[in-house]
């Protein structure tokens, strides 16, 4: 659907009659989804390790800490890249931004494992200026919902073959809009945070099989904000995605590694991720968002560098008036030196208008630095 160039002029006409309570649903960052990696690893392998991965794929499934020996934890940078094709000749975007994405530290203390979690896994830089209805118009909006949490691990069963995790904290979730025509200067702001919940359990069935499975709660946001155009303070909810996600690790021998996982957002009907416009239809999940993915590392000899590759696409659900990922590609590299390691990979991600392939694309440059003790 074309007319999401009406990003622009809904935004505008939403200063009006925003004011007062409203249910506020999202625009947000695309995709819409959790679907948006949060760390070079799982950006490489696009979410095919989100159940049986390292420390960083915690957000999916907690369980991963309890893997941990001594100590560990990982911090990675984005920076994406959009196509904004489906805009008319006339408007320009630019929505490029560098993000501190995520950051997890852990220590085990046998047999709990314990830390901290930082993730960003949603966030919005957009700029736009050129020829709205004749008139010359700018427009720069910015926000994200970002999650501030603890995290418990601990191994189970007679050999600790098994491991159970949680993760307990905030979201928060913040937009703000400022939006010049010839004559007027239209802002608003949005804030508001909500407690924040995800658990799940991993399984080493064999030396050379791992499974796990993982649940993040949705959460229902409380928002305050104002409105300098339609007057006064503005308050509403926005509610964040419950994800789930199951798969499984299968090592083929000692340097590869196969990874498989289906992701689901969603659970039936639900609202999207961030709070922007107060219209009640506007990116509604018709049905959850189901993304099957799947990647493979490969150790060179060594054991210094690892190469890693995948591909996910989504296999089930549509979304009304929003776009959603349709397929993505990774590729990426890990330097190991020491107890340090450095990750690099890139992503290319299609994404889906309204039931039909789009000209909306994302490259995606993940950076992460990790460590283990």
């Amino acid at each position: 659907m074309r007319s999401l160039l009406l990003t622009v002029t809904v935004l505008c006409l939403a200063f009006g009659p925003a004011s007062g309570d409203v249910t506020r649903v999202s625009l947000g960052d695309i995709p819409r989804t959790y679907a948006h990696y949060l760390n070079a690893e799982e950006a490489a392998l696009c979410g095919a390790a989100a159940a049986t991965g390292g420390v960083g794929a915690s957000f999916y499934n907690p369980a991963l800490v309890a893997r941990v020996r001594g100590a560990g934890g990982i911090a990675t940078v984005r920076y994406n890249v959009k196509s904004r094709n489906y805009l008319p000749d006339d408007l320009d975007s630019s929505d490029h931004g560098l993000l501190f994405s995520q950051a997890v530290a852990v220590k085990s203390a046998t047999p709990v494992t314990y830390g901290f979690s930082y993730a960003a896994p949603s966030y919005r830089s957009v700029e736009l200026a050129g020829l709205v209805g004749g008139e010359v118009y700018e427009a720069r909006f910015t926000g994200g919902l970002r999650f501030f949490e603890v995290l418990f691990g601990s191994r189970i069963g007679s050999s600790g073959q098994g491991a159970i995790g949680v993760a307990a904290g905030i979201v928060n979730l913040n937009e703000e809009a400022r939006v010049s025509r010839p004559g007027s200067v239209e802002s608003s702001r949005i804030d508001g945070i909500a407690a924040s919940l995800a658990f799940g359990f991993v399984f080493d069935a064999a030396e050379w099989l791992s499974v796990g499975v993982g649940h993040r709660l949705s959460s229902s946001v409380e928002v305050e904000g104002e409105l300098n155009a339609g007057g006064g303070p503005s308050s509403g909810t926005s509610e964040t995605q419950s994800t789930s996600v199951v798969g499984l690790t299968y090592r083929a021998t000692s340097a590869l590694s196969v990874h498989a996982s289906y992701l689901n957002a969603g659970w039936g009907a639900a609202k999207s991720t961030l709070a922007a416009y107060p219209d009640p239809e506007r990116d509604l999940f018709s049905d959850a968002i189901g993304t099957a993915a799947l990647g493979v590392e490969f150790v060179l000899p060594g054991d210094r560098v690892e190469i890693r590759a995948g591909g996910s696409k989504v296999v089930q659900g549509e979304a009304e008036n929003a776009i959603v990922p349709e397929y993505s590609a990774g590729l990426g590299a890990v330097l190991r030196f020491r107890q340090y390691s450095a990750q690099l990979s890139l992503v290319r991600e299609q994404f889906e208008l309204d039931g039909e392939s789009a000209e909306v694309i994302n490259y995606g440059i993940y950076g992460s630095v990790g460590y283990s003790f």
